[in-house]
C-alpha cells in the first residue's frame, strides 16, 4: 500500500525536477529573450487554450498578432513550458524553409501520427527524402493530363448532383465539393472509384473529426501526456474515427493489391523520359513492392492515408472558397466566366487550355492568399538558427510560420483584406519577395501536390461557371475555423445556383 501511494509523488517530483532543469538551462534563457505575449511566462497562454472552443483559436490568434504589432520580427508564444516561435520576417522565413537541414517538423505533428504514421508529411530524414523520391514520379505533368479526364468524369456528376439545387434557394455547398474531391483523389491517386458523390461517405466526416481531435490536442497542454489523453472523451473520438479510416483504407488496398498481382511486372520500371512507370500513386508503389524496392506494407498504408487525407481536404477546402469569392464578387465571376467561353467555349479541357485560364488562375492565387489551405507550418530546428533582429531560436524548438498572418502583411500585400486578383499579375509578382505568398509552403519540403491540386481547381471552377451562376446568400459572413486544414465554419458556404 505505501508503494501505491508513493508512486504519484514519486512522478510528481520527476516533472518537477525536468521543470526546473528546463527553466534553468540555455534554450530557455534563449527563448525568454525573444519577444513574446503579455501572458505570465510560466502559465503562458494555457487557461486561454483551456477553455476555448477549437473554433475560436483562429480568431484568437488573430487577435494575439494584432495586439503584439511592435513584434514584427518575431514573437513567442508561451503555453506552460512548450514555446513556439513564430517567424515574421521575410528573410527567416526564406532562411528557415530554404535550410535543407531544418526539414524535421515540430512537435505537433506527432499528433499525426497515429493516423498518418510515418508518411509524407509527418516523416524527415532518410524516411522522408526515400519516399519524396519515390512518389514524386506520380505528379508528372504527364501523369497530370491523365487525371483529367477522371475530373471531367467526376465533375459530370457533381453538374447532376447541382442541378437538383437549381431553383430550391440557398444551400450549403461545401458538403458537395467535400464529396466530389474524395471521389477525385479516389479515383485518381487509388484507381479506385468509390462512388462518394452517390453515397455521401462518412470518410470525410471522420476526417473532420480527426482534425478537430489533433488541434484540441496541439492547444490543450495536458493531452500532450498520452495517459492524460486516454482519460479524455477525445481518445474514443479519435479511436473510431481511425478504426474508419483505416477500414476504408484496408478495403482500398485489398482490392488493388488483387489488380496488381494480375499485372504483368515492368522489369527496369522505366520509361522514355527517364521517370517511374506512368501509374496512380497506389499503383506505382505496390508495383515497386512486387519489383522488390524495400517499400513496407506500413509504409504504403501510411502514404495511402496521408494522400486521402492531404489531397482530399485541402483541394476542397481551397475550393470551397474560390466558390465563396466568386460569389461574393460578381463582377470577378463575370470576368471568369468571359475567359472560360472564350478558352473553351463548348469543348472539353484539355491540359493545356487549362493553363491558359490566366485569370481565373489570379483568382484562385488571391483566394489561397486569403484563405490558405494549410494556416500554420512548424519546424523543430535541428540547430541554433540566429534571426535577423540580433537573437537566436536555440536547436530543438519549435518554429513556425503563421501563413493566414503572413500573407495579410500591409508590407508584401497593400490593403490586404481586399480582394484584388490583380495582385499576381507577373509584373505585381516580381515586386515582391519570392517567400511573400507560400500557400503551398515552400523550399524543398513545399506541397508535391501543389500542380495537381491547381489543375483541380481550375477543371472545376471553369466547369461549374459554363452551367452555373453562382450567387450568395444575403447577410452570409465568411467565419473560417482552422482545424490543421482551414475551411468554413459550420455554416459552409451558403450560396444560389442559377442556370446559364
Amino acid at each position: 500500500m505505501g508503494v501505491g501511494w508513493a508512486w504519484p509523488y514519486l512522478l510528481l517530483g520527476i516533472v518537477l525536477l525536468l521543470i526546473y532543469k528546463f527553466y534553468n538551462s540555455r534554450s530557455f534563457k534563449l527563448l525568454s529573450a525573444i519577444p513574446s505575449t503579455n501572458a505570465p511566462r510560466f502559465i503562458g497562454h494555457t487557461l486561454d487554450f483551456l477553455t476555448m472552443h477549437p473554433s475560436n483559436i483562429l480568431s484568437f490568434m488573430l487577435q494575439l498578432f494584432d495586439k503584439n504589432k511592435t513584434n514584427k520580427n518575431v514573437m513567442a508564444i508561451w503555453t506552460g513550458p512548450f514555446c513556439f516561435v513564430y517567424l515574421r520576417t521575410l528573410p527567416d522565413i526564406e532562411k528557415l524553409l530554404s535550410d535543407n537541414q531544418q526539414l524535421r517538423k515540430s512537435i505537433n505533428y506527432i499528433y499525426l501520427e497515429p493516423w498518418l504514421g510515418q508518411g509524407l508529411i509527418n516523416s524527415d530524414g532518410t524516411i522522408w527524402q526515400r519516399h519524396r523520391k519515390m512518389i514524386t514520379p506520380s505528379f508528372h505533368f504527364k501523369i497530370l493530363e491523365g487525371f483529367l479526364e477522371i475530373m471531367n468524369s467526376k465533375l459530370d456528376i457533381f453538374s447532376e448532383v447541382l442541378e437538383k439545387k437549381v431553383g430550391n434557394g440557398y444551400f450549403d455547398i461545401e458538403p458537395l465539393i467535400a464529396n466530389y474531391s474524395l471521389d477525385v483523389i479516389t479515383e485518381t491517386a487509388m484507381s479506385t472509384n468509390v462512388d462518394a458523390q452517390r453515397t455521401n461517405s462518412e470518410f470525410i466526416d471522420c476526417i473532420k473529426s480527426l482534425t478537430e481531435v489533433i488541434i484540441i490536442r496541439s492547444v490543450r497542454i495536458m493531452y500532450f501526456f498520452q495517459p492524460i489523453f486516454n482519460l479524455s472523451p477525445y481518445k474514443n473520438q479519435e479511436s473510431k474515427s481511425i478504426n474508419y479510416v483505416n477500414k476504408y483504407i484496408a478495403k482500398i488496398l485489398e482490392n488493388k493489391r488483387t489488380e496488381a498481382k494480375n499485372i504483368k511486372k515492368d522489369e527496369n520500371v522505366e520509361n522514355d523520359i527517364g521517370a517511374k512507370e506512368k501509374l496512380a500513386l497506389l499503383d506505382m508503389l505496390l508495383q515497386l513492392q512486387f519489383s522488390n524496392a524495400k517499400i513496407t506494407d506500413k509504409e504504403i498504408y501510411d502514404e495511402v492515408n496521408t494522400f486521402m487525407f492531404a489531397g482530399h481536404d485541402t483541394v476542397s477546402s481551397a475550393l470551397s472558397f474560390v466558390i465563396y469569392n466568386l460569389a461574393v464578387h460578381q463582377d470577378v465571376q463575370e470576368k471568369v466566366y468571359a475567359e472560360v467561353m472564350e478558352v473553351l467555349g463548348d469543348s472539353k479541357p484539355t491540359y493545356q487550355s487549362l493553363m491558359n485560364f490566366k485569370y481565373l488562375e489570379r483568382v484562385i492565387k488571391e483566394t489561397m492568399r486569403l484563405y490558405p489551405s494549410v494556416p500554420y507550418i512548424g519546424r523543430r530546428l535541428k540547430k541554433d538558427m540566429p534571426i535577423t533582429d540580433g537573437h537566436i531560436v536555440p536547436k530543438d524548438s519549435d518554429v513556425a510560420v503563421f501563413i493566414y498572418d503572413h500573407h495579410r502583411n500591409p508590407e508584401n500585400f497593400p490593403d490586404p483584406e481586399k480582394f484584388d486578383p490583380d495582385r499576381f499579375l507577373p509584373e505585381n509578382i516580381a515586386k515582391r519577395h519570392p517567400y511573400a505568398y507560400i500557400p503551398f509552403s515552400a523550399g524543398s519540403r513545399n506541397c508535391i501536390g501543389q500542380k495537381f491540386a491547381m489543375m483541380e481547381q481550375l477543371a472545376t471552377v471553369s466547369h461549374l461557371l459554363r452551367q452555373f451562376r453562382i450567387s450568395i446568400e444575403p447577410g452570409f459572413v465568411m467565419k473560417p475555423i482552422s482545424h490543421i486544414v482551414l475551411r468554413p465554419n459550420v455554416e459552409g458556404v451558403r450560396i444560389k445556383l442559377t442556370k446559364r
